[in-house]
C-alpha cells in the first residue's frame, strides 16, 4: 500500500477508502499514513447542523480560520490513539443531543514517521457549503496548499 499516491507524497483519500479496508492489516496501514481511524459501525457519521471550533494550537492550516456553523454530514467519534504526530487542528459538536453531547476531533494534521504528512478532515459532504462558509473554504485551502 505505501506506493500509492504521487510523487509529493500527496495521497487523497475520502471515508470510502475505511470502509472497504475492514481487515486489521489495511487498518494498520491507514494509522500509520493518518495517525488516526473511522471505523464503521464504532464511529459515527450523523447529518446535522454542526458548531466547528479550531483548537488553539500553532499549525499553518489554521491561519486566519475563524469558528463556522453548516449543515454537514460530519465523520465523528475517530479512534485517536496517542501519536505524538498527530495535531487536533478542530473540534465540534452537533445540535442534536443525539448526535453527541460533547465538542469532539473533527480533524487533524499528521506528521509521518517516513517524513510525509497528512491532513485529515470529516466534514466535506456537502460542497455547497464551500460557496457560502469562508472560513471553511479557508481551512480547506490551508490543508491543501
Amino acid at each position: 500500500m505505501r506506493a500509492w499516491g504521487t510523487p509529493n507524497g500527496w495521497t487523497p483519500f475520502n471515508s470510502t477508502a475505511l470502509r472497504i479496508v475492514p481487515r486489521r492489516a489495511g487498518r494498520t496501514a491507514l494509522l500509520d499514513w493518518f495517525g488516526g481511524l473511522w471505523i464503521p459501525y464504532a464511529s459515527h457519521n450523523p447529518v446535522d447542523q454542526w458548531s466547528v471550533r479550531p483548537l488553539a494550537v500553532p499549525h499553518p492550516i489554521l491561519n486566519g480560520v475563524t469558528p463556522w456553523d453548516y449543515r454537514e454530514e460530519m465523520y465523528s467519534r475517530y479512534f485517536l490513539f496517542d501519536n505524538p504526530g498527530r495535531t487536533e487542528l478542530l473540534e465540534a459538536k452537533p445540535a442534536d443531543p443525539k448526535n453527541g453531547l460533547a465538542w469532539g476531533p473533527v480533524s487533524w494534521a499528521y506528521a509521518r514517521t517516513d517524513g510525509g504528512r497528512s491532513f485529515v478532515w470529516g466534514g466535506a459532504d456537502f460542497h455547497d457549503n464551500l460557496h457560502s462558509v469562508d472560513s471553511y473554504r479557508r481551512y480547506l485551502l490551508n490543508g491543501i496548499a
